[in-house]
């Protein structure tokens, strides 16, 4: 347990105050969505928000592997024109993999065309690579950033990414159908937050660039190869878990029930994403600087627990009432999901600080092993009972979840408390 005492300093910490910098701006980003929730589930089906799920996960999916996680590594440098190299070497490869990736869609395209089930996709399925490698630049952005901790500048940028994705989609009379809508709202708020993100970096950084020198571009790549080595595959095979029902029910069911899943996602994820963006950045900045790595990990991770169980307590006891009143009435089985996958978004949530946390203790491979067996586990049992219910496998995919983010966290303050020990042995 949390001690008062252990409370009372973790408030006056440079770490709560970074988080309520950050906590700000997202305060006001999950108010706008969930004013918008409302509208926006009755402007659009479940169909549509299904299959428009599907193409973002994917997106994002590809944007994780062609960043080879380099955004990672930009906290390690001690100083900004080193942690500078790394993030245009991160960029230039994630131009080459952007192309990789490009060359393997065209030999997978109609198998991926599949999935989707409206015509307007035969388009759009091309576009995303070139999605992939805006999101990884956003991705670098963010963390280069949270490096210089201009964490009000990340706050604005997010309010301002809402309300453009937002604003985009209620206007649904404008487009051809749904689909349109939904994506326009998704690529134009990462556009307008991209052009954001850029000006600001050469308004406050640009002199910084004098100090890189083009030759030492291979240099760096080479010297942080464990993040696309060891960081890469975990936070692929993170982004495949954190989306695996879509994929699952994407395959196994229909994109309505995709879409209901996603409302459901969606209307749990605005807590606990304003809360996590807050949360984990600061965290993993935190974490590569304290020498009480144990102590820090205990309490980040209970609070965290504590935290996303209050918020979501709510949805477990009235989650079916919760959503028709919010939602309306074609969504009630959101709710039902809901009640039985908003603990395993509680776990999920406590475990993203454990990622980043073998990283500054340079056990990547721990994390990575632990994502392939949950990955098999959880992937294995939805094949082979696929034909059951969707409320089924809602109920064992939770279970299974749950239980293997407790063990996670147990092995991961295990694995801090010998990282110290072989530390203090070395002094």
């Amino acid at each position: 347990m949390i001690s008062v005492g252990e409370l009372q300093q973790l408030v006056k910490s440079d770490f709560t105050k970074n988080v309520g910098k950050l906590f700000a701006g997202n305060g006001i980003s999950m108010a706008i969505n969930l004013l918008a929730l409302p509208v926006l589930s009755r402007l659009y089906t479940p169909e549509e928000f299904g299959s428009v799920a599907l193409y973002v996960a994917l997106a994002q999916l590809i944007a994780v592997f062609i960043s080879g996680r380099y955004d990672y590594a930009l906290m390690l440098p001690r100083k900004n024109g080193e942690a500078l190299k790394v993030a245009l070497s991160g960029l230039i490869l994630s131009f080459y993999l952007s192309i990789l990736v490009a060359v393997a869609l065209f030999f997978s395209y109609d198998r991926l065309l599949s999935l989707f089930p409206h015509p307007i996709y035969a388009k759009l399925i091309w576009l995303l690579p070139i999605l992939g490698f805006l999101l990884s630049i956003r991705q670098m952005l963010s963390m280069w950033f949270s490096r210089r901790s201009r964490f009000g500048f990340t706050s604005q940028s997010k309010v301002l990414q809402t309300v453009v994705a937002n604003g985009v989609r209620i206007p649904r009379v404008i487009y051809a159908n749904g689909i349109a809508g939904l994506w326009m709202g998704f690529v134009v708020s990462e556009l307008v937050a991209l052009v954001q993100g850029l000006f600001f970096f050469w308004k406050h950084d640009r002199r910084l660039l004098r100090a890189v020198e083009r030759t030492e571009f291979k240099e760096t790549l080479a010297k942080y190869a464990s993040f696309p080595m060891y960081s890469m595959p975990v936070s692929f095979l993170n982004s495949v878990s954190s989306n695996l029902l879509i994929y699952a029910f994407s395959y196994a069911f229909s994109a309505s029930v995709v879409g209901l899943y996603e409302r459901f996602s969606k209307m749990i994820s605005v807590p606990l994403d304003m809360v996590s963006s807050s949360f984990s950045i600061v965290f993993f900045q935190k974490m590569a600087l304290v020498s009480s790595k144990q102590r820090f990990y205990r309490r980040a991770y209970l609070l965290s627990l504590l935290l996303g169980g209050l918020m979501n307590l709510p949805i477990v006891v009235w989650g079916p009432e919760i959503f028709g009143f919010v939602l309306g009435p074609d969504w009630l089985f959101a709710g039902e999901m809901a009640r039985y996958l908003a603990p395993l978004m509680v776990f999920g949530f406590s475990s993203k600080c454990i990622g980043t946390t073998f990283s500054t203790i340079n056990r990547n491979g721990v994390m990575l092993a632990w994502q392939v067996l949950y990955l098999a586990l959880t992937l294995g049992w939805i094949i082979v009972f696929r034909h059951h219910s969707v409320l089924f496998i809602v109920k064992t995919y939770a279970l299974f979840g749950c239980f293997l983010n407790i063990i996670l966290g147990i092995y991961g303050y295990y694995f801090v408390k010998k990282a110290e020990v072989e530390v203090g042995k070395s002094i």
